[in-house]
């Protein structure tokens, strides 16, 4: 297809076709639909690399940390390898680096990592997550400062920095966590919360939605005790701390299979309702197993594919990047489990 052609099908000057492509003044709602259709029909212009980047590759970098939840991170790198191989005719490079974050020496060499491909590379764009809060302003600032569009996965402050932020909303995350369990008692009984504060404060806007939810039942009990990692032993730690035999639910955002490893260690008897936040082959065995409920999980496969498909749109299409893109959230039970791609863990 050439651009006579699309000028043609849309009904409109060749001129204005070629301001689309070349970066002249034209209307955006026409803009938008010259775009669209050329990209619909596979147009694919001679001159792209000299209009919109001024090098062979259109150049993205990725930086993923693995420390709570590596399915979740392999579950994003599947989404970005589908959009590569979609947009691989316009010369996308995706670099993806993977590090730990479990510690605060992680995170000074994960933001440096940044830094040094910020000064040193010139990426077209940046996707990152589980950024700490610490270092994430002056990351911002310098994609502004060189006109690089950041994406973030998984980290709360979007509202404060106007980052583009890809991910589910945590707080409706919560609330449907706290709905599943109520249901599941039948609105009465008494719940205890494991709560383990991460840097991204991911677990904060769980937890709010779900003590908000919880409010509006008067038979609902809700209990708290802070972890101070996510290691079992401190699972061990906090579940020995108390009479269990109290309780009707137990509730982890991150690695609930440790509620259930301690249960079975221990013996204990009691039958306990159990949702997941999580989804590794250990929480998929254990919800074949009934011994979880369900799970309502993000959708990070969908992560990797939009945050892609925003950096493409912006560059090739011309089309601004949203502060927000909420992706939705899955509820997840045995029945279901299966259906998806980014649910094989082949």
């Amino acid at each position: 297809m050439t651009q006579k052609e699309i000028a043609d099908q849309l009904k409109i000057s060749r001129s204005t076709v070629a301001r689309a492509f070349n970066g002249g003044r034209i209307n955006e709602e026409t803009k938008k639909i010259i775009l669209d259709f050329a990209y619909e029909n596979g147009y694919k212009p001679n001159n792209l690399a000299q209009t919109l980047v001024r090098k062979n590759n259109i150049s993205i970098y990725v930086f993923l940390v693995d420390s709570i939840s590596p399915t979740y991170v392999n579950d994003i790198i599947k989404g970005i390898k589908v959009s590569e191989i979609k947009f691989s005719d316009y010369k996308f490079e995706i670099n993806i680096i993977q590090m730990r974050a479990s510690e605060e020496k992680d995170s000074q060499k994960q933001y440096k990592e940044i830094l040094k491909v910020l000064e040193t590379e010139s990426p077209k764009g940046l996707i990152v997550s589980f950024i700490d809060d610490t270092y994430i302003k002056n990351i911002s600032d310098l994609c502004k400062l060189k006109k690089i569009p950041l994406i973030t996965l998984d980290t709360i402050n979007y509202e404060k920095e106007k980052n583009c932020h890809i991910g589910p909303d945590y707080i409706q995350m919560g609330s449907l966590t706290a709905d599943f369990i109520i249901t599941g008692l039948r609105e009465t009984g008494k719940i205890l919360i494991l709560n383990f504060e991460d840097s991204c404060n991911i677990n904060k806007m769980r937890v709010k939605g779900f003590l908000d939810f919880s409010k509006n039942f008067k038979d609902i009990k809700v209990d708290f005790i802070n972890l101070s990692s996510l290691d079992q032993k401190d699972f061990d730690k906090a579940l020995s701390s108390c009479n269990l035999l109290e309780y009707d639910s137990i509730y982890s955002s991150f690695k609930s299979e440790n509620i259930v490893t301690y249960l079975e260690t221990n013996k204990i008897k009691k039958k306990y309702f159990l949702i997941a936040n999580d989804l590794n082959e250990d929480i998929k065995n254990l919800l074949y197993k009934r011994k979880i409920s369900g799970i309502i999980y993000q959708r990070p496969f969908y992560q990797g594919i939009i945050s892609i498909e925003t950096i493409f749109n912006y560059l090739i299409k011309k089309i601004p990047i949203p502060n927000k893109i909420n992706i939705g959230i899955d509820i997840l039970l045995k029945e279901n489990l299966s259906i998806g791609l980014y649910y094989d863990f082949k």
